[in-house]
């Protein structure tokens, strides 16, 4: 007697097409692992160096603040003499 889960797997057969060969793991693991990291960090770097930016400007801007208001005086008095 054939089981319904066998007689199932025979009507699907030409369906599916030929059974997958499963290869080992530990083989295809080292061979995988050149060509995945280049493509993850190709993908994966211009995703996150905008986010890191927009993550690091509100933390950069109290640190970066007392630093900027001489700056800011030293081109205003530089534009002054400048004009006049």
């Amino acid at each position: 007697m054939i089981s319904p889960r066998t007689k199932l797997r025979i009507l699907l057969a030409p369906l599916l097409g030929p059974p997958l060969v499963p290869l080992p793991v530990p083989q295809l693991v080292p061979q995988l692992v050149p060509l995945l990291v280049p493509l993850l960090v190709h993908l994966l770097v211009p995703l996150l160096v905008p986010l890191l930016v927009l993550l690091l400007i509100p933390l950069l801007v109290p640190l970066l603040g007392p630093l900027l208001v001489p700056l800011q005086v030293l081109l205003d008095q530089q534009s002054e003499l400048q004009q006049g």
